[in-house]
């Protein structure tokens, strides 16, 4: 009879599984789970749902793209490990790039010294690429970078160029020695490259890159965050990018007249955020003043929060505004909307983002400690899905507003620009429908639901004092649990434990929400990891390693687990 079972359940696998493939049936065990999300939705009034949505990147250009950004980078760098090559080896590497790089067929004038047409777009775009790559390798040669994994990788399109950039988590790279001038000493960064691909007869080529460490933006977050002072505004230079195929004039032509005006029509509307729990600090955002007495911020923030906080606090320079409740949330777009318990008198305007060019100036508005407000300015590098700009923004802050010159808001920062200087923003017709929806309404018939009710209904999790299937002995644990503080810093069920050889493997359900990604649930815990001094040795999306002399920890996910694995060295 039990054989009889196990046959029927692998004939319906096997019968599904087919199906699956010929039907392109999107398969996994997360669909066939309990949808916390969108029980969740069922809180807010239906009339409150948002219509925007954000069309994702063609998968299989993605996919196209991101191989092609990971052999890009092979071609650049060379082989990943200790960074030796024979000649040969090196001078095949150097063949292989230059025939990626962008070269296009230039028209032809007679008239010209050079016998091609100087005017066209294709002579311009070939002395782009073939002056700076070529330039480029050789320089990267020179600084012997030496790289052990690919970390994230993200996406981008802009008009006929597509960007993709990645981050090269502790790479080694060569530099002068200050105290000695002719020798050389080897540092320790994350290493940043942004590549510019151009389609040229149906295949993409490389059409420009540059390179930043991540240590020059630490240095300028650093600046960015010590300049407030309390309700003043500190203006911050542009960030220089060093990349020369756009064009600067309008940002140049920036004056702090036309930021002090936006600053003085706006700093009422920007509020910061902070999630407590006892008195500390767990996360912090900033938020705009979308409709009178309505904040809008980011999902992120509000599911930390959720998750971590107690309450929410909100303040406004020196005033204080007190929260009443969430009006709705949009996790697929990142938005949440907050509703406060007055009216403030006054909110922002919006602008238009759809006739914004490349190249068209941006102005951000932030607040790092919510005692002041600082202006740091670019220019736009994309305009398709989201809109991306050249101004560094620290991946701690997310929910600050984008402005034009004419001090409309065109997008709201969402935090997404981990380690590099291109920041990504929601663009301003999805809050377009957050003020249309809602500047029809009663301020007073606005429905919400508290914060409290919504963390004690879905983020609240009762530990059980024993762990289910814990075989840790309690003197291993003592010393494996002070590893990043991973009791406190990742607030998951843990439901499998176990020990064995100096090896400790813990298997975390994330049954809090199906919104967040499980990796991003272990923020806490690799922030912990990082202050201890454990450096990230491999980043993906999926798989995530850091080590110091004495432990190796290594973060996995697998549908709605977390996996985390100490190795004692």
């Amino acid at each position: 009879m039990k054989r009889k079972i196990i046959i029927i359940i692998t004939i319906f696998f096997i019968t599904l599984s087919v199906y699956a493939i010929t039907t392109k049936f999107n398969f996994s065990l997360e669909t066939l789970s309990f949808n916390k999300s969108n029980t969740i939705m069922t809180n807010f009034n239906k009339d409150y749902t948002l219509t925007y949505k954000i069309t994702d990147l063609d998968k299989e250009l993605e996919n196209e793209i991101t191989s092609l950004t990971k052999k890009t980078t092979y071609l650049l760098l060379g082989e990943m490990g200790d960074g030796t090559e024979t000649s040969e080896e090196y001078y095949n590497r150097h063949e292989d790039f230059l025939n990626l790089v962008y070269l296009p067929d230039i028209p032809k004038d007679s008239k010209t010294s050079t016998g091609y047409d100087e005017n066209s777009r294709e002579y311009k775009d070939y002395l782009v690429s073939s002056m700076t790559l070529p330039k480029v390798f050789l320089s990267l040669s020179e600084y012997g970078v030496i790289y052990n994994s690919y970390g994230d990788i993200q996406i981008t399109t802009s008009s006929d160029l597509i960007i993709s950039t990645i981050v090269l988590p502790n790479i080694k790279i060569k530099q002068v020695n200050p105290d000695n001038r002719s020798e050389y000493e080897y540092v320790t960064s994350n290493l940043i490259l942004h590549y510019y691909f151009k389609e040229l007869k149906n295949d993409y080529k490389l059409y420009y890159l540059y390179t930043e460490l991540e240590d020059d933006l630490n240095l300028y977050f650093d600046n960015v965050a010590s300049v407030e002072k309390l309700n003043t505004l500190a203006i911050i230079p542009p960030y220089e990018n060093n990349s020369d195929i756009y064009d600067y004039s309008k940002l140049n032509s920036l004056s702090n007249e036309t930021i002090n005006n936006i600053y003085n029509a706006n700093k009422q509307n920007i509020v910061y955020l902070t999630a407590s729990y006892n008195n500390s600090v767990v996360k912090t955002a900033n938020g705009i003043i979308i409709d009178d007495g309505l904040v809008v911020t980011t999902w992120k923030f509000l599911e930390h929060a959720l998750i971590n906080a107690q309450n929410i606090e909100i303040t406004s320079g020196d005033k204080t505004l007190k929260l009443n409740g969430i009006v709705t949330i949009d996790p697929d777009i990142d938005i949440a909307i907050l509703k406060l318990e007055d009216k403030t008198n006054n909110y922002v305007k919006l602008g238009n983002a759809n006739n914004l060019q490349v190249s068209d100036v941006g102005i951000n508005l932030l607040t790092s400690t919510g005692i002041g407000l600082t202006a740091n300015s670019g220019i736009l590098v994309a305009n398709a899905n989201y809109l991306e700009t050249s101004i560094p923004i620290s991946k701690d802050i997310s929910g600050s507003p984008l402005f034009n010159l004419n001090g409309e808001v065109i997008g709201l920062n969402l935090g997404e620009n981990v380690n590099t200087s291109i920041s990504r923003f929601l663009k301003v017709e999805a809050l377009k429908e957050i003020q249309d929806k809602f500047k029809s309404l009663n301020f007073e018939d606005i429905d919400t639901i508290s914060f409290q009710d919504l963390k004690s209904k879905y983020y609240y999790i009762s530990y059980n004092e024993e762990i289910i299937k814990n075989n840790i002995p309690k003197s291993k644990w003592k010393e494996f649990s002070k590893i990043g503080n991973i009791e406190k810093n990742i607030n998951l069920e843990l439901v499998k434990a176990s020990y064995k050889d100096g090896i400790v493997s813990l298997r975390y359900k994330n049954s809090i929400s199906n919104y967040t990604d499980s990796m991003n649930l272990s923020l806490e815990f690799i922030e912990s990891l990082e202050n201890s001094g454990f450096k990230n040795t491999l980043n993906t999306n999926t798989k995530k390693i850091y080590e110091n002399k004495h432990y190796q920890v290594i973060i996995m996910k697998e549908f709605d687990y977390l996996i985390v694995v100490e190795v004692k060295l």
